[in-house]
């Protein structure tokens, strides 16, 4: 899988519909509480999860002129979540969850458990907006936690203009089946189907779904099994188990979230369920080591060797990486920028990168295109083509970016992510130093230990040599 397929921005149009939840925690150290974390819950996760990966959503929801109501909106501002459609009445009170944490450990829940009953006038704002907006839209995502927003009367009125304008209907909730009838996808996790079927045994609950299924005609089925992994139950009725075995020790809050928006965007990268399941749950495993409430970090990705292995192609373009700094992917990260050929990669280019990783958090290499190649070395360069060039350098595991340019100087790269240190091998020293005036970055460049006998140049030479003779 490459980088692109997670995080890149997509032009899709989402139309996203749910609960406003707001994940408050508190810590105590000895007898005093100490920080408050603030975190975006239930439907609101979603969309900034959404957002992390490149898509834009519009939100519909209700909150209350509350403390809660203008935390939400001053922390979606803060993560670019899409606020316009999002209404405010004093009559409404802001769901909040607020955890308490004691020497590290969740001592206690408080939920102010209100329910949005919401008034038939702004029902009728949902309705309309929907009615007059579909045709704008590629998707529509019901996030359903229960909370008011989405009465049965307006689950059922969605899908229905939904299926008349042939869009599809992604929808993560606790309720019952019989609501959500000609949906295309519907997502539980296993602990709520418990409760919907008052039993804890599985082969039940699965007969359940079946039947229920092919009652109300609904597409896919999706049950997570917490860190165990999901099942899904596809459009012809056949069940299938993905199993988990990338699980990492953790809390899970909202890793439900992270699940549900990992397998939208892979859906509409359209990549096979097996492995939208596959990631899906790599990720939201990947995420649940965060105390508070999960959501995709991409930096604990690039960190961890295991999950990064996963991604085989590091090629990123320029506008997404632009895009992960804006959204601080990499707050305080120190980010390090190199730039090469990598024709025939030998040992001093190796020596070079790992020498360079060591110094920054994140490690940005520059490959020169083809016709780069071309311009810099001859027409009889380059011996390996980009992609292939590309695959190699992905599997080092000291690279975390790889970003393709066609000029003769990454300079464009250099000035759009503006890195802390630049590195070149030592074999450049002289050339910076007679082009001192056009070097912009002197104070951040460090030059690398060259490796003598080690270049592409002299591979190339040395195979001619030996096969003339």
């Amino acid at each position: 899988m490459n980088y692109e397929s997670i995080i890149g921005k997509k032009n899709t149009k989402v139309l996203l519909i749910g609960d406003v939840i707001l994940d408050l925690y508190t810590e105590k150290f000895k007898k005093k509480y100490g920080r408050i974390v603030i975190s975006l819950g239930g439907a609101s996760n979603v969309a900034y999860n959404l957002k992390k990966m490149g898509i834009d959503v519009d939100f519909i929801s209700f909150i209350g002129k509350d403390l809660a109501g203008k935390l939400f909106l001053k922390l979606s501002d803060k993560f670019g979540v899409n606020t316009k459609f999002i209404k405010k009445s004093s009559i409404y009170k802001t769901t909040y969850k607020k955890r308490n944490y004691i020497f590290g450990f969740q001592n206690k829940i408080y939920f102010r458990d209100n329910t949005i009953n919401l008034r038939a006038k702004d029902e009728k704002y949902i309705q309309q907006f929907i009615n007059q907006n579909i045709k704008k839209y590629d998707y529509i995502i019901l996030s359903d936690y229960n909370k008011g927003i989405l009465s049965e009367k307006l689950i059922n009125n969605i899908i229905d203009v939904c299926r008349k304008s042939k869009i599809k209907v992604f929808i993560d909730s606790k309720r019952k089946l019989e609501l959500f009838k000609n949906s295309y996808l519907l997502k539980y996790s296993i602990e709520d189907l418990s409760n919907l079927f008052s039993t804890n045994d599985k082969s039940k609950i699965l007969n359940n779904l079946i039947f229920f299924k092919k009652k109300y005609k609904i597409d896919n089925i999706v049950v997570t099994l917490s860190e165990k992994g999901c099942y899904h139950i596809n459009i012809n009725n056949e069940y299938k188990e993905y199993i988990n075995n990338n699980y990492v020790e953790g809390h899970g809050i909202g890793a439900g979230d992270v699940f549900f928006s990992v397998l939208f965007r892979l859906y509409i990268e359209d990549f096979k369920f097996k492995e939208i399941f596959f990631y899906s749950n790599l990720l939201a495993g990947a995420s649940i080591t965060s105390r508070y409430t999960c959501c995709l970090n991409f930096y604990d990705i690039l960190v961890n060797n295991k999950l990064k292995g996963y991604f085989d192609n590091k090629v990123i373009s320029l506008r997404t990486f632009n895009n992960l700094i804006s959204d601080k992917f990499f707050y305080k990260k120190k980010i390090g920028f190199t730039n090469g050929c990598f024709d025939l990669i030998h040992a001093g280019h190796i020596s070079s990168l790992v020498e360079s990783s060591k110094k920054v958090d994140i490690l940005v290499l520059g490959l020169n295109s083809d016709n780069s190649i071309k311009v810099l070395k001859g027409k009889n360069r380059p011996i390996i083509n980009f992609e292939d060039r590309a695959y190699i350098l992905s599997n080092i595991s000291v690279i975390d970016f790889i970003i393709k340019f066609d000029e003769r100087s990454p300079q464009k790269i250099i000035k759009k992510i503006n890195p802390d240190l630049l590195f070149k091998g030592s074999d450049y020293r002289n050339y910076y130093k007679l082009n001192k005036n056009k070097n912009e970055n002197e104070n951040k460049m460090i030059f690398t230990k060259f490796i003598s006998g080690h270049s592409t140049t002299s591979i190339i030479s040395r195979i001619i040599e030996l096969y003339n003779n």
